[in-house]
């Protein structure tokens, strides 16, 4: 039977990166219902357009099974992230039941509101050499892919992803994203914020207000969710 959820929030799933999991988020999918569904940025990865991307059959069926969604007329909310190319030139764009926006206040059925952006502008790494950086651990990927058959086990998590979570969990502490995180949506007058960005899934609630990071589509396989009692959770998909 398949679960039913209010609303799907997923971040990170480069599609174009040769390590992308687009094919267990859609396993994901196919097993749940939703009325709503909101990619928080970085779906699909521009930066890997001109180096190493090369379309497979998982991205296209997953592809494909969006363009099913929105056709059965499940809402479609894009909040733009760094990856995200000329998209992040696109502001307020609503069509039909696809939005494109820089940030949002989702309010759930118990009328909580959490402030959703993307959460890059806590970064102090520019967009240069984040690129930069982007490229080396793609190329570290591929030479790993060549070399080591441990790659193709199914929970075998890539040295390259290891090597960025150790270097986000050094330079992002998250103590430190969790106080700059409260602080922004005390601003924004919200009960959470929902961030994402930094691929390290979490979940902490500081008295009455929560953060959640939704994690990625790369290594975590996570998501937040809206149940059928209006409230969120973060759950990882194995």
């Amino acid at each position: 039977m398949k679960k039913r959820y209010k609303t799907v929030i997923l971040s990170d799933i480069h599609l174009g990166k040769p390590n992308n999991l687009s094919n267990k988020l859609l396993q994901f999918l196919e097993n749940c219902t939703m009325e709503r569904i909101i990619f928080n940025g970085d779906a699909i990865d521009f930066w890997q357009l001109n180096t190493f991307w090369a379309r497979t059959e998982k991205e296209t069926r997953f592809v494909n099974y969006i363009i099913k969604l929105i056709e059965s007329w499940v809402h479609v909310t894009y909040i733009k992230g760094n990856h995200d190319g000329f998209m992040k030139h696109l502001h307020n764009v609503h069509v039909h039941n696809i939005s494109i926006v820089k940030d949002l206040v989702y309010t759930t059925a118990t009328n909580k509101k959490y402030y959703l952006c993307h959460g890059d502008k806590f970064d102090f790494v520019n967009d240069t050499v984040g690129r930069i950086t982007n490229f080396f651990y793609s190329l570290l990927y591929l030479l790993e892919k060549r070399f080591n058959k441990d790659i193709a086990k199914e929970h075998y998590v890539p040295f390259s992803e290891r090597s960025k979570m150790r270097f986000k969990r050094h330079f992002f502490p998250k103590k430190t994203l969790h106080r700059r995180a409260f602080a922004l949506a005390k601003e924004k007058e919200c009960d959470g914020i929902i961030i994402w960005h930094y691929h390290m899934p979490d979940h902490v609630k500081n008295h009455t207000m929560e953060y959640f990071n939704t994690g990625d589509w790369i290594a975590s396989c996570t998501a937040v969710v809206e149940n059928e009692k209006g409230e969120l959770e973060l759950i990882h998909y194995k």
